[in-house]
This record gives structure tokens, C-alpha cells and sequence, in this order.
């Protein structure tokens, strides 16, 4: 029964993860679609990203209505925003960029290169204003909202119910983790897992762990393009 601020913890777990599993192999296919069109590295990338995640968005709305009756109820949409919530947002924000700050300050004295993801490395790299427009996008705007609903509305609910809410956080923290591919940032991408759960966990609500997910990526990618 869904409770009353329309937060759910009865998501099936492998449906879920099958979900996740199924979004880089969705973005393979689209690319290779799209490929023939010459359309450059960061436009292909833009588009595998946007039309998968679409896809998987799409999949699991239809699973929201029906196993909740809504998307707002499957995907914890229906508590109000609080104002009291910004002070939470900020901190845990600051608090995760301070930690990422430190983790590649530590790592660079221990001589451990750290791999940039291709979004990041196309903002680093390239002048032109459109592709820092969509990778901005992407980043702090469709990817954050996509990754919160698939891993904290979805998976960690799932895995809360069968698991309880400390393995809930770990497990769907290191699967978000694992599943953005770069090993040398593991442990600040686990971390923003972690955190994000936490306060979706406390105000019971995504648009809280949205925002702070957003927010997150978009500080670091001002100090790519700032340092780039």
C-alpha cells in the first residue's frame, strides 16, 4: 500500500536492475543507429544518452502506473517541496563537492591518474558553445533527474524493502556507482550515491536528492570549463 506522502518501497528488484543493466546497452544500439549520420562524437553522445534515457524513463513510468496507479506515486513525486529543505540541499552539496575536492587533491599526491568521463573531457576540450550547452544539459539537467528516479526512487526502494535501509544505501549506491564505468572515481561517485539516498530517504521525496545531484555536477563541470 502506498503510504501517504506517495512514497513507495515495493519496486521489484530485478525488473529495476534489469532496467539499469539495459541503459548502456540501449546507448550502443542508438549510436550505432546514428553513426552513418557523421553527426560528431558529442552529438552522438548527446543523443545515445537522451534516447535511452527516454526509453528507460518511459518503461519505468509505465511500470509506476501500474504497480502504483501514478508516475507521481512510483516515482515518490507527491510530497511538497519544503523551504526548510534548501539548507539541507546546500550543505550535503558543499559537503560532497568538499569531499571530491579532497579525493583529487589525494589522489594526485599519490601519483593515481583519474580518468575523466566523456562528457566532461568534451567540456574540457572543445570551443564550441553548443556542445558545453548540451553537455550542461545533460549533466546537470536530464542525467540527474534520470539517475535519481531509476536509483534512488526505484532501486533503492526496491532494495529497502527486501533489504532494509542501510544495505538499501550501499548496494544502490555501488551499483550507481559501478555503473558509470570509471574506476579511478568510484569512491566520490559511491559517495554521491550514498548521499543522495540519505536525503531521499529523509525528506521521502526526489526532488530533494535531484537537486543536490544537480547541483553537484554542475559545480564540477564550472571548474572543468573554468580550468579547461
Amino acid at each position: 500500500m502506498e503510504t501517504q506522502t506517495g512514497y513507495s518501497n515495493r519496486w521489484p528488484i530485478l525488473i529495476v536492475l534489469l532496467s539499469i543493466l539495459l541503459t548502456p546497452f540501449l546507448m550502443g544500439i542508438v549510436h550505432q543507429i546514428i553513426l552513418p549520420l557523421k553527426l560528431g562524437d558529442s552529438l552522438s553522445i548527446f543523443i545515445g544518452y537522451a534516447v535511452s534515457g527516454i526509453l528507460i524513463l518511459s518503461w519505468l513510468g509505465w511500470l509506476s502506473i501500474r504497480y502504483f496507479g501514478s508516475v507521481k506515486s512510483g516515482w515518490a513525486l507527491q510530497t511538497p517541496f519544503k523551504p526548510k529543505w534548501l539548507l539541507i540541499i546546500i550543505a550535503a552539496t558543499i559537503g560532497l563537492y568538499a569531499f571530491n575536492l579532497m579525493y583529487v587533491i589525494i589522489s594526485t599526491a599519490l601519483g593515481i591518474e583519474l580518468q575523466q568521463q566523456e562528457v566532461v573531457t568534451m567540456v574540457s576540450q572543445t570551443e564550441s558553445q553548443a556542445e558545453i550547452l548540451m553537455a550542461f544539459l545533460m549533466v546537470c539537467g536530464f542525467g540527474p533527474i534520470m539517475e535519481e528516479i531509476v536509483y534512488r526512487a526505484c532501486f533503492y526502494s526496491a532494495l529497502k524493502k527486501r533489504f532494509g535501509v542501510l544495505l538499501g544505501i550501499i548496494l544502490s549506491s555501488l551499483v550507481f556507482a559501478l555503473m558509470h564505468q570509471n574506476l579511478s572515481s568510484l569512491v566520490p561517485i559511491f559517495m554521491v550515491g550514498v548521499t543522495c539516498a540519505i536525503i531521499f530517504e529523509k525528506t521521502k521525496t526526489l526532488m530533494t536528492s535531484a537537486i543536490i545531484h544537480s547541483f553537484f555536477n554542475l559545480l564540477g563541470l564550472i571548474a572543468v570549463y573554468i580550468g579547461g
